[in-house]
């Protein structure tokens, strides 16, 4: 099937069992009767409006094949080689949508992340570990364990003032940096030297923080 715009032309292969694509390449575009077929000559001609040059190859039965379509079986074998009918054709489709589909909001969802923030100073993009379990020996943290990371997570852990020391080129808008007049009274309480208006921090505390 030949594109309309040749100055852009695609090539896409097609391999398929479908009767139905039999059936419509047989009658015509003109001449379609069933909803099916007609939706086929649709997409194709919409291909072809828009530069695609569509080679079709079609697959004799799958019947006694398991789990998968003798088509798709041999798509996959090809993509998988790179031997495709053809060079310069491209992969027909993604063997994986879900993994791919992942991607794109996952990479949508980083591209909206502040970066003036300690977390993502610290940590980047990367997601919070919501499993319950320690990441080294994959053992299941106790209870005041999860406690301290859920509080951590909401920035109201007493220990995220330690931070200040790991991180210094954060702005005024990062919440771990403006904690609560209660929160810091309650570090100065427990002598952390690291708490908000304390102006002596031993070089040991600097040292320990930022390990």
């Amino acid at each position: 099937m030949i594109p309309r715009i040749q100055h852009r032309r695609k090539i896409l292969l097609v391999v398929t069992d479908s009767q139905s694509l039999l059936a419509a390449l047989n009658k015509g575009s003109l001449s379609q009767t069933d909803w099916t077929e007609d939706q086929i000559w649709l997409r194709l001609l919409t291909l072809m409006c828009a530069g695609w040059s569509v080679h079709l190859q079609f697959c004799y039965g799958h019947c006694g094949v398991h789990a998968n379509e003798l088509a798709d079986q041999y798509a996959t074998q090809t993509m998988a080689t790179g031997q495709y009918t053809e060079q310069g054709i491209a992969p027909l489709w993604h063997t994986d949508l879900l993994t791919c589909f992942t991607a794109q909001l996952t990479n949508k969802w980083r591209s909206t992340i502040r970066q003036d923030t300690h977390r993502h100073l610290l940590c980047g993009t990367r997601p919070s570990d919501l499993s319950g379990k320690d990441l080294i020996t994959q053992e299941v943290l106790h209870r005041q364990e999860l406690v301290h990371l859920a509080r951590a997570r909401c920035g109201e852990s007493e220990l995220w003032g330690r931070l200040y020391w790991a991180v210094r080129d954060c702005t005024n808008q990062c919440r771990f940096c403006n904690i609560s007049p209660e929160q810091s009274a309650y570090m100065r309480s427990n002598n952390d030297p690291t708490a908000p208006g304390t102006d002596t921090v031993p070089p040991s505390a600097r040292k320990t923080s930022l390990q």
